[in-house]
């Protein structure tokens, strides 16, 4: 696909590499790293169009000598069979000889039921989903969790507290309302865990807390909830999305 979109790059890397070549800058990758003195993660996927993971085993030997930890980009085609998944990650560890604790798929094969088979093959972590594609820092943390707690109950609340002990007026708020309108909600109580308190600010790019989600959509906060509340909007609303 590099070769098909030539006009992105620069045309000295075509003259000066071989089209076979154009993956194999590890080196320059841990030159670079070493200079910096940081070790990132190399995701290596078992099989490839022209070959197999084999290919690369001086690579991975010199990585792990060198301090960088190896992580499994699982084929795209394997993510819903664990049996799949789980013999690449044999595959790759009997390169490496060491446990696979990292995982990776192309963002757009990932799915909510990925990290509950990568935990049972004791995974650790899995960097698919993000929320940036060149940054790292704490809009990352708990992406994945967030998508699915979101998507766990068509009415879903971040609140302070929960739906039978709120913790605060604004999220004793939205409660009440939705109580009274008699709709089945979950909730999630943002004080048990900073990380997602703030992850969902930033996944909503809004500044407080309760947040409501229907259908995975953000409808909004408290002050929000009120005035389609008064206006007679949310049960319509909420009546349309649960209907679809």
């Amino acid at each position: 696909h590099i070769l098909e979109r030539k006009d992105r790059f620069d045309t000295e890397i075509f003259a000066n590499t071989k089209p076979e070549n154009l993956y194999r800058n590890i080196p320059e990758y841990m030159e670079l790293e070493e200079k910096f003195g940081i070790r990132s993660t190399f995701f290596f996927r078992t099989k490839y169009e022209n070959g197999n993971v084999d290919d690369y085993e001086d690579d991975i030997l010199a990585l792990q000598e060198g301090g960088w930890e190896i992580g499994l980009h699982t084929d795209p085609q394997s993510i819903n069979d664990i049996k799949k998944i789980k013999q690449e990650k044999e595959k790759l560890e009997s390169l490496t000889k060491k446990l696979i604790i990292g995982n990776r798929v192309h963002f757009l094969n990932y799915n909510l039921e990925l990290p509950k088979k990568l935990k049972e093959l004791e995974f650790l972590y899995d960097s698919s989903l993000r929320h940036s594609k060149d940054k790292i820092n704490e809009k990352e943390m708990g992406y994945s969790k967030i998508e699915e707690l979101i998507n766990s109950k068509p009415i879903f609340v971040f609140m302070k507290g929960n739906k039978l002990m709120p913790q605060c007026g604004f999220s004793n708020n939205v409660v009440q309302i939705l109580n009274l309108l008699g709709m089945s909600f979950d909730t999630f109580d943002v004080l048990s865990d900073m990380e997602i308190r703030d992850g969902i600010k930033e996944y909503s790019n809004w500044p407080t807390i309760p947040q409501v989600y229907v259908k995975g959509v953000f409808v909004g906060g408290s002050d929000i909830l009120i005035s389609m509340d008064n206006s007679g909007e949310l049960k319509e609303k909420l009546e349309i999305a649960l209907a679809s």
